[in-house]
This record gives structure tokens, sequence and C-alpha cells, in this order.
């Protein structure tokens, strides 16, 4: 999800329940120009949690590539 103007605009979402905003979701990750992985569900258990750390890694390092990408062309 990403802020608008008028709360969080959701730019995808999976299940239910969806969170209206970031702070009604007991997992959140900054992915870059404010956009926020936020996650609800089931409690994550520690090896959960290590494999969605590196998912959400690779997510902010491959938007960089992006950005950069666009700037240079």
């Amino acid at each position: 999800m990403r802020p608008s103007d008028t709360g969080w605009q959701h730019l995808a979402s999976a299940g239910h329940p969806v969170p209206a905003a970031p702070e009604e979701a007991p997992y959140c990750a900054d992915l870059a120009d404010g956009t926020v992985l936020a996650l609800t569900g089931s409690r994550l258990t520690e090896p959960d949690a290590h494999l969605l750390r590196a998912f959400v890694t690779e997510l902010r390092q491959e938007n960089e590539r992006g950005h950069l990408r666009r700037m240079t062309a």
C-alpha cells in the first residue's frame, strides 16, 4: 500500500482481512517511496520471519535497481 490524499491506497491484496493502514497489520515493512508491505494473519514463526525479511530485502534491492535503470535511461 502507499499513502494517498485520503489515507492508504492498496496496490495489491490477498485474503482477508485487508488492513486499512499499516498500523493495523502485525507486520509492516517499508519498501520504497512510501510504499509499505503490510501482512495480517497468524503469527510468524522465526523461520517464516527470516524468509520474509529476505524477501523484503530482495524487493527493496529490485526497486532500487529499477530506479537506477530509469535514471540512466
